[in-house]
């Protein structure tokens, strides 16, 4: 969890590149719900370094998508994940 951490407290490279890597050793070493979904999370930051805006939203939909897969996150309401589709439906910043 250490590296959703990270992620929400921007203690990542501000290069494109760097992310990406980043989601990918995050997909490699954990293989797990969790850990995907970090690592799509990651995946978007970088797309949206790059500007690409749509597969920037397109990878936090993957992310939520897999956090709907884990039973944490089915058991509770779905107003979480509809604030989340909606802040990162809008127009980044």
């Amino acid at each position: 969890m250490r590296w959703l951490d990270d992620l929400s407290q921007a203690k990542v490279p501000a290069e494109g590149s760097d992310v990406m890597e980043k989601a990918r050793s995050i997909w490699y070493e954990e293989r797990n719900i969790i850990g995907t979904a970090i690592s799509h999370l990651y995946a978007a930051l970088a797309y949206l370094l790059r500007g690409d805006v749509g597969w920037y939203r397109t990878s936090v939909i993957w992310a939520m998508d897999i956090m709907g897969d884990h039973e944490y996150y089915r058991q509770t309401s779905l107003a979480i994940p509809l604030a989340l589709f909606e802040r990162f439906m809008s127009k980044p910043n």
